[in-house]
């Protein structure tokens, strides 16, 4: 493992190199003397590396929590350059915005339209059928293949549940999918 004095002391050369931390974890000196945070992984059989940040704007135990965080990614089944590279573009605040609060915005924003009855069956289906799975995932964690299998599972309770959720429109803004009308799901 590495220490602070090693990565502050550590000179450039005439070729790039590395020193190694753990786990894939290293720091890269350039012949420039800037040094980078990177990290190398196997995803699906292929090598792929993400880079951290420069040091010292990123601490060695800062470049230590990052590094966590893919591996926690990874045990999870999800590319941690995804996350990486959606903070980057949006910040984190989308991190904190579950299916439950977008949900609950969209149902505010449509249910003046709707007589009071279909506006408390479609926040009871919302209840009922998906908050249980979906609720309390943060938005940007919630793939297709997710989706499918709550839809499923909503489906084979009742054959006309997911469609009409979806021709509701709340689907249509937010995932790109639709049923094929025999009970099966088309994604693109």
């Amino acid at each position: 493992m590495l220490t602070d004095k090693q990565v502050r002391t550590a000179a450039a050369r005439e070729k790039n190199y590395r020193l190694a931390e753990r786990n894939g974890l290293h720091l890269l000196i350039a012949p420039s003397g800037s040094k980078s945070w990177r990290y190398k992984f196997r995803l699906n059989g292929k090598e792929q590396l993400i880079t951290f940040g420069r040091y010292p704007d990123v601490s060695l135990a800062e470049a230590r929590e990052q590094m966590e965080a893919a591996r926690k990614a990874l045990r999870a089944g999800l590319d941690p350059r995804h996350g990486t590279a959606r903070s980057k573009l949006i910040g984190t605040e989308s991190a904190v915005r579950t299916f439950g609060s977008i949900a609950k915005e969209w149902y505010d924003n449509q249910k003046s339209r709707w007589k009071p009855v279909h506006a408390a069956d479609v926040w009871r289906g919302f209840e009922r059928d998906l908050f249980p799975d979906l609720g309390h995932l943060p938005i940007d964690q919630i793939d297709q293949p997710i989706l499918l299998a709550v839809l499923e599972c909503v489906d084979k309770g009742d054959s006309q549940k997911g469609p009409v959720l979806i021709q509701r429109g709340f689907w249509g803004g937010h995932f790109d999918a639709r049923f094929d009308g025999r009970g099966g799901m088309v994604l693109p």
